[in-house]
């Protein structure tokens, strides 16, 4: 997520200060020719994300049932978290290039605390919008992991503010900011010192999560939620994408192009197509109980288990090797709200989060049928996009603005 959502305070000063700043910015679409691919399946995914967060909620599958999770082990989020990482790859190791480690560190740091206030204006926002309505209805109050707030306000509060305890659908962003104030800079100054270690400490980190369930950090309230998203499993995803991003950044990558890879890839997205989707009966026939639960932990999304994290490596290696980043596509009318709502990124994160809260609220209170469901989801899309297409403007006259010299 390059693109934050900051409190009105500091958003008209430096709209990029939790992110990159705006010189950063130019420098960036200036020296390197941005991949608008990264943007358009980023916008992409957070459509999906908030699709599956709805649907999944109101226990109703109309548009989920053509996203990524419905086609696989995978979903938007290993999208989200992978280009994520990408991206950190390429912008950080300009900066350490340029500045050095400590300019890395406080760029990191300051990310995660705006990533932080983001979290909790996004927070009070959804909680405005629900916890009246949870109050009188306990349906919505267990849907969206509310209870703990109603029945323990005080110490659930407490929580709120270190993140140990949030409602439904705030645990990406919850990562992200472990992620940019602990992890991440530490693999990634450890890469630039020692890829060897860095790559031991990331797989070390993956391989005890998976191994080792208490390998995580502690919830409050686990009884009504655990931390979805293991941090110390998930950051090998984002450090795979890391690496990536730093060397397409150098440009070294050369791997890219295999037509071994590519058919590897494509075996194995049919093989998991055809045994999850088309015939799905198969491994319940084949495999007993005791090989059953195995293969249930291989895909487990918690810990972004071995057989969800190769089959997304899969499609993204497809993906890539089928598209080129010089397509007329991307810079088309038809690519373009996606290619904003990915640039803006975080602001559109938040906002889906909001309308998400609001479609819960109206749907379970007044007995919506799945017509209105369909319209929500337009609706939500459509201010997400208008949205960012206005955040995208408001840069775009502030980089005009800064390169017009002064009188």
């Amino acid at each position: 997520m390059e693109n934050n959502l900051c409190p009105k305070h500091f958003f008209t000063n430096t709209i990029e200060e939790t992110s990159m700043k705006s010189s950063d910015l130019f420098l960036l679409e200036k020296n390197t020719q941005r991949d608008l691919r990264i943007d358009f399946f980023r916008g992409l995914a957070l459509m999906m994300i908030l699709i599956d967060h709805v649907e999944s909620i109101l226990g109703v599958s109309l548009l989920s049932r053509f996203t990524l999770k419905s086609s696989g082990f995978c979903d938007a989020a290993e999208v989200f978290i992978f280009l994520s990482g990408y991206l950190y790859g390429r912008v950080y190791s300009r900066v350490h290039q340029k500045d050095g480690a400590v300019a890395c560190i406080k760029k990191s740091v300051r990310r995660g605390f705006g990533l932080y206030l983001a979290t909790l204006l996004t927070l009070c926002c959804c909680l405005a919008i629900s916890v009246p309505f949870a109050l009188r209805n306990d349906q919505i109050a267990q849907q969206l992991f509310l209870t703990p707030l109603l029945v323990v306000p005080v110490e659930s509060t407490f929580y709120l503010a270190d993140l140990l305890y949030t409602p439904y659908g705030f645990e990406i962003l919850r990562l992200y900011i472990l992620f940019f104030l602990i992890l991440i800079p530490s693999l990634f100054l450890l890469l630039k010192w020692d890829p060897v270690a860095a790559w031991f400490l990331s797989i070390g980190l993956y391989a005890a999560a998976q191994y080792f369930s208490w390998f995580t950090i502690p919830m409050a309230f686990s009884e009504f939620r655990s931390f979805h998203f293991n941090p110390f499993s998930w950051q090998f995803l984002f450090f795979i994408g890391l690496v990536l991003g730093a060397k397409k950044q150098r440009g070294t990558t050369h791997w890219d192009n295999s037509r071994i890879l590519a058919c590897f890839s494509l075996v194995m997205i049919l093989m998991v197509f055809y045994f999850d989707i088309v015939e799905p009966e198969i491994v319940y026939q084949i495999l007993n109980t005791k090989f059953l639960n195995l293969f249930q932990a291989m895909i487990m999304k918690q810990t972004m288990a071995p057989f969800r994290l190769i089959h997304f490596l899969a499609i993204a290696f497809c993906v890539n090797y089928l598209t080129s980043s010089k397509g007329r596509f991307w810079k088309s009318k038809w690519a373009s709200p996606l290619v904003v709502c990915g640039r803006n990124s975080l602001f559109v994160y938040c906002l889906g989060l909001v309308l998400m809260y609001l479609v819960v609220v109206l749907v379970s209170t007044f007995v919506l049928g799945n017509r209105w469901i369909l319209f929500f989801h337009l609706l939500g899309g459509g201010i997400s996009i208008l949205l960012a297409m206005a955040i995208d403007h408001h840069k775009r006259i502030k980089h005009k603005f800064m390169r017009e010299p002064t009188i």
